[in-house]
């Protein structure tokens, strides 16, 4: 996967950051709709997740919970708005560290996903594109 645009839309206060899988989207939407591949790429490359429920259609919810070096437990929420398989995925995303945020996953395999800017100053989407770098060896 590779992240080919990150863009800024103050006016709506938002972040969109758009990628390329070189897979199809059907194989793409697998990482979002099978727990066990859900968990090697979500979230921190060095930590492990663990998926506890994974209920994806509208009204669903998909809770996890994501292990550090030292033990810790962060647990993680999506509240599922929108399923449209294989090309589309809207859900609420909360932790325990951020404010509750709305995500769009659209169009894939070339993947736009819409952030708040809340997101960005709360945990750094830098970081959070990292991640989805380095977890594209999944696919």
């Amino acid at each position: 996967m590779t992240v080919i645009s990150v863009v800024k839309d103050p006016e709506n206060q938002k972040v969109i950051i758009t990628a390329r899988f070189e897979a199809s989207a059907e194989r793409v939407w697998r990482l979002w709709s099978d727990p066990i591949q859900l968990e090697r790429w979500w979230g921190p490359p060095a930590q492990l997740m663990t998926v506890v429920e994974h209920d994806l259609k509208p009204g669903g919810r998909v809770s996890y919970f994501v292990t550090g070096s030292d033990s810790h437990r962060t647990y993680g929420w999506w509240d599922v708005r929108t399923v449209e398989p294989p090309h589309r995925l809207d859900f609420d995303l909360g932790d325990a560290r951020i404010p509750t945020v709305a995500v769009r996953v659209a169009r894939l395999p070339l993947c736009a996903a819409h952030f708040p800017l809340a997101l960005r100053r709360e945990r750094g989407l830098v970081g959070h594109r990292r991640t989805l770098d380095s977890r594209a060896s999944s696919l």
